[in-house]
């Protein structure tokens, strides 16, 4: 569940610096993004949150 929480404070956090410096937020995408470990950290991290999520659905309000 703190898995959640954390995920949470992690999308506003990154959506106000999204808000505050867009053109250098962007630029760290891109630079990251042509790196070639991106593919594969990409797929991981998502594959790893799809699971945790999947697991605490059950505890949610509304699974």
């Amino acid at each position: 569940m703190y898995f959640i929480a954390a995920f949470g404070l992690l999308m506003l956090l990154l959506s106000l610096v999204m808000a505050v410096k867009p053109e250098s937020f962007s630029k760290g995408i891109i630079s990251f993004s042509e790196q070639p470990y991106f593919h594969i950290a990409e797929v991981t991290s998502r594959t790893i949150a799809g699971l945790i999520f999947t697991h605490y659905s059950t505890d949610t309000q509304f699974p």
